[in-house]
């Protein structure tokens, strides 16, 4: 018998619209009398999850009768299928406002670097003082090897002056070379260094080998956890989130569920307010709460530094000074979001007395939105002695509220690595307790307090008790007022300060301390224009009966920075001056520059002078006669913006790039080339075999620099960029080919004329 015809499938052709979304394509779909089938591909690639879809499914297809969960409607007139699945059944989309994986390598070039601080002074005859500080960097793709150290000179003819004259010659501080790895984020130094530490422990400084994670080389990288908020929506959405008032991102997003992370957010607590607006208008607003903490590491993260060497010993007055040997390892693991883990270990070889040991572990902790608390524990081994240390800390950040405390406490037997310098011994505080806390209101100014409380290993205490209050008067003018309170000698002091600023004029501060020791001052200064000038300093300060008064100069130029001045009671000046700035090679070329303290990058423009150059939208200046302009205050590893002006060129010279994006290494320098070249251009006139000029729109195109361009009147056709010799094809306006050869006159300008040259 034959089957009913209505229960024959007919496959329909249609367009899918799920949740708002078209697909702008035809798709199949069967028909079996009012039941629809689609292919789960189709559903897939319009957005919906496989694993999500709650229905049961014919083999490849989905039989919308047996999903109630879908609502359908068709339009046989449009041929359009119109589908509403649950939300959930969507892909989540997962927005982020900020920076993405794709960051280009750090640049590094090969040169060398003289930074110099040149400082002199008189002391009303009693001694003479001169110092010259300076760096010395050599930089390569291998990593930088640099060297600091000062050289003083003092003369006196006053005996008692006998310690400072012991301070003529020459003294290094730091000799490291350093190598960076930006693809696992390490930095290997192999000189002199800072050990890496615990907020809790003490870093000493070492001359040996250090390892290092190194967050630095990737500037956009956030490393503690941020808020991650959730929505969901139905149809085609816009979704604006606004971060304590601020609009953070604004995103058009599909329908389906989303989620909004990787939003840099100020510390502490705060509100995010999520607002969805869909086609029609109608908006919807969420708000939710977060807390951060920068002290916190994101989980999975680990931050960590190991060291190994000779503890430096009498830096700062002797050049190579170092005792035994020591080591040091700090890590700090984020094993939640909320919970961070933290370790240290030094080691040391103190002779007799054996190896001295100190191992400690904390812990950081993010309390939901009651804040963030931390705490440590450290035991020192040294002598078959053990010593103890505990630290324990809470803090709560808010915009208008803050509050924290902070306690160690260690015993008698407590040490550190820094209790081993003969010169420089620092032993750990025995007992301290820190309390502050601030209230800010806009119009009420802010109110803070703080309780300090210290004890040293000496015996030494100090009980202290501020409290400070501060309030914009009115536009460019500020109040200032701080008391304080020595607990244990019973002695107060205070301090008033108003501050009025004049914008480029300068800033004039009035101050006074009442009490015994009462003083008041007056200082108006002005500061150097970034982009260099004049600055100055005027002040006057009277104290207990005495005056006391200081005025300098300041004169920033590209080159340098100079500053001379003097201060003192009267008749008992102290005259002074110095000149800072540094000399850079690149290419073979010296360039003299104000100090660059991190890297620096040469703008080059192929020997063009006076083009202009601008480094993240500002105008820094335009290249010299060598066609070279030094950038001296690159942050290194920022991929940074920077354009050249191609208007300012001469109109025979072009340049393939304006601008470009560019990183260049910590502690180095790099040449950024922008090419400029010749445009070689011409005109050529062309004749068809009989003589006359090739007529009007036809078309000619130059086969070796595949350009086209239309022939004018007179047989006129133009181009740029073209090589000595050249060949044409051109299409005639009436129909046909012809060829044409042509050879640029020898030594000729930018711009010349070819021909008559017959096209055939």
């Amino acid at each position: 018998m034959a089957a009913d015809a209505s229960q024959q499938p007919a496959t329909l052709y249609l367009e899918l619209l799920v949740n708002g979304v078209r697909s702008h394509s035809a798709v199949p779909v069967r028909q079996m009398g009012d039941d629809l089938q689609i292919r789960l591909g189709d559903l897939l690639a319009a957005g919906v999850r496989r694993d999500a879809i709650e229905c049961r499914s014919l083999g490849d297809w989905l039989a919308l009768a047996q999903c109630p969960q879908v609502s359908r409607s068709y339009d046989t007139n449009a041929l359009l299928l119109t589908l509403s699945v649950p939300v959930a059944w969507l892909t989540p989309q997962h927005l982020s406002a900020g920076p993405g994986n794709n960051i280009e390598p750090a640049s590094g070039g090969f040169g060398a670097l003289l930074s110099y601080d040149a400082y002199a002074s008189r002391a009303s005859g009693r001694y003479d003082m001169a110092s010259l500080w300076s760096e010395q960097r050599v930089f390569t793709g291998y990593g930088v090897l640099a060297n600091t150290g000062v050289q003083r000179w003092v003369s006196s003819s006053d005996p008692s002056l006998g310690p400072l004259l012991n301070q003529n010659g020459y003294v290094r501080y730091d000799t490291r070379w350093t190598h960076s790895d930006e693809t696992r984020l390490l930095t290997w130094t192999v000189g002199d260094f800072i050990t890496g530490s615990q907020g809790w422990g003490t870093s000493i400084r070492l001359g040996g080998i250090k390892l290092a994670r190194d967050f630095r080389l990737r500037p956009d990288l956030i490393t503690y956890p941020l808020p991650q908020f959730a929505g969901q929506a139905a149809i085609p959405t816009t979704v604006d989130l606004f971060v304590n008032g601020y609009r953070a991102v604004s995103e058009q997003v599909q329908p389906g569920p989303f989620t909004i992370s990787n939003i840099p957010v100020i510390t502490g607590a705060g509100e995010a307010t999520i607002v969805t607006t869909d086609a029609l208008g109608r908006q919807i607003a969420t708000t939710l709460p977060f807390y951060m903490s920068s002290d916190l590491l994101q989980k999975g993260l680990t931050d960590y530094s190991v060291s190994a060497g000779a503890l430096r010993r009498g830096y700062g007055q002797q050049s190579f000074a170092y005792g035994r040997p020591a080591a040091s390892a700090a890590a700090r693991y984020g094993w939640q979001d909320y919970l961070t883990f933290e370790g240290q270990l030094d080691l040391a070889e103190t002779g007799s007395a054996g190896t001295f040991i100190l191992s400690g572990a904390g812990a950081v902790f993010k309390a939901g939105m009651a804040g963030v608390f931390n705490a440590s524990l450290s035991r020192s081994d040294y002598g078959n002695v053990q010593g103890w240390q505990h630290t324990f800390g809470y803090r709560y950040t808010h915009r208008a509220f803050n509050f924290g405390y902070q306690t160690t406490r260690s015993t008698d037997d407590f040490h550190s690595l820094n209790s081993f310098d003969p010169l420089h011994a620092v032993q750990p505080t025995r007992r301290s307790d820190v309390v502050t806390a601030s209230w800010s209101s806009g119009t009420l100014g802010t109110l803070g307090a703080g309780y300090f409380s210290l004890q040293a290993a000496d015996g030494t205490r100090l009980k202290l008790l501020n409290l400070s209050y501060t309030r914009q008067l009115y536009q460019g003018v500020s109040v200032y007022i701080s008391a304080n309170r020595d607990l244990d000698r019973h002695e107060n002091s205070a301090l008033l300060q108003v501050v009025a600023s004049f914008g480029n004029s300068g800033t004039l501060t009035l101050g006074g301390e009442p009490g015994g020791g009462s003083s008041q001052y007056v200082n108006y200064s002005r500061n150097m224009p970034s982009q260099g000038g004049l600055g100055w300093n005027l002040g006057y300060q009277r104290q207990d009966g005495a005056s006391q008064q200081n005025a300098s100069l300041a004169w920033s130029n590209r080159y340098n920075r100079a500053e001379a001045g003097v201060y003192g009671l009267p008749g008992q000046h102290t005259q002074w001056g110095s000149v800072r700035g540094s000399v850079a090679l690149m290419e073979g070329q010296l360039f003299a520059t104000r100090q660059i303290s991190d890297a620096f990058v040469v703008v080059s423009t192929d020997g063009v002078a006076d083009v202009p150059v601008r480094y993240e939208n500002q105008l820094i200046g335009v290249t010299d006669s060598r066609g070279y302009l030094l950038v001296p205050w690159v942050t290194s590893h920022y991929d940074a913006k920077y354009e050249i002006d191609p208007l300012e060129l001469p109109p025979e010279l072009q340049a393939a790039e304006t601008e470009r994006h560019f990183a260049v290494r910590r502690n180095s320098g790099a040449v950024l080339h922008f090419p400029v070249r010749p445009v070689v251009a011409a005109t050529i006139t062309l004749l068809d075999s009989t003589g006359n000029t090739i007529p009007v729109g036809s078309s000619a195109v130059e086969t070796l620099t595949d350009q086209w361009a239309a022939v004018g009147y007179d047989g006129l056709v133009y181009f740029e960029n073209l090589r000595e010799h050249g060949e044409l094809a051109v299409t005639l306006a009436g129909g046909g080919i012809c060829h044409a050869r042509f050879q640029l006159p020898g030594n000729s300008p930018q711009m010349s004329h070819v021909g008559p040259v017959t096209c055939q």
